[in-house]
């Protein structure tokens, strides 16, 4: 299946982007509740929405696939709960990672970034977790863009509505 790719220009400088990204304080708030990310490779790239149960709703397992600052970052991905059946490591037989890539880029004093998600199989339920992801992408990135741009996020991952 296609990947998934979206990209943006934030108005805020490479260095502030690259950080939301790879510093785990800076990922909280606008992409999860709680983020393990050590940026090397082979460090986790771990992201947390349910704080009482760390093995769900979570990244958990994940791992820096690549790494070049300020340039390229990858990492494995697992989706949420309700995909754990396709995208948990657990599920029989364990289905090959889906991947994320993300590549950074100035223009001016902007920075461009861009996510290419890959790994998607061919069937209905792979479609409903890409359909799924497409969405949640999207979320993800007005959430960037208010984070690095210091306006007010639009969605507060804490809320449970935004869990599912």
């Amino acid at each position: 299946m296609e990947a998934i790719t979206i990209e943006e220009t934030l108005n805020a400088p490479l260095d502030r982007v690259w950080r939301a990204w790879t510093d785990p304080e800076q990922l909280c708030p606008w992409f999860a509740l709680r983020a393990n990310v050590v940026p090397k490779r082979g460090g986790p790239y771990e992201l947390f929405w349910d704080l009482a149960h760390a093995e769900r709703q979570s990244t958990l397992g994940c791992r820096i696939t690549f790494i070049q600052p300020q340039r390229w970052l990858g990492f494995t991905w697992r989706g949420p709960s309700i995909f754990d059946d396709l995208m948990n490591e657990d599920a029989v037989p364990p289905p090959p990672p889906t991947h994320v890539a993300v590549s950074f880029a100035t223009s001016a004093e902007k920075t461009i970034v861009r996510v290419t998600h890959t790994g998607w199989l061919e069937d209905e339920r792979w479609a409903e977790a890409r359909a799924w992801h497409v969405r949640a992408w999207k979320t993800v990135f007005q959430n960037l863009a208010a984070f690095v741009e210091g306006r007010k996020l639009p969605v507060d991952w804490s809320a449970p509505a935004a869990q599912g």
